[in-house]
């Protein structure tokens, strides 16, 4: 076999690997959502917007908008509304689809 052939698949396999940890990360993180609901019936929100606030990113214009208003409130409602669950579970799956992509893999 070619080394490209052996990079490709390396390549693969990296890229599904990533994209089956982000997958079943989200998969537990809303397990365990679904745990405490269980437990005590309230339901613990992770917006999108809660990575903003794990990794202390601060970015000016979502805190203090001085222009775009409509493009802010847009992307606010966003990131308040989206759960982070499923932002990580379909980012696994669009990192296990491109991995199929790089191999070469088509299914019929």
């Amino acid at each position: 076999m070619s080394k490209t052939r052996i990079s490709k698949r390396v390549v693969a396999s990296i890229i599904e690997g990533g994209g089956s940890f982000l997958f079943l990360s989200g998969t537990c993180l809303f397990a365990c959502q679904l745990f405490f609901w269980t437990l005590d019936g309230r339901w613990i929100s992770f917006p999108l917007l809660f990575l903003f606030y794990m990794f202390g990113l601060k970015i000016p214009w979502l805190e203090d908008p001085k222009c775009y208003y409509e493009l802010h409130s847009v992307v606010m409602f966003i990131l308040t509304r989206l759960p982070l669950s499923f932002f990580v579970c379909l980012l696994g799956i669009i990192f296990l689809s491109w991995g199929e992509k790089v191999r070469g893999i088509q299914r019929r």
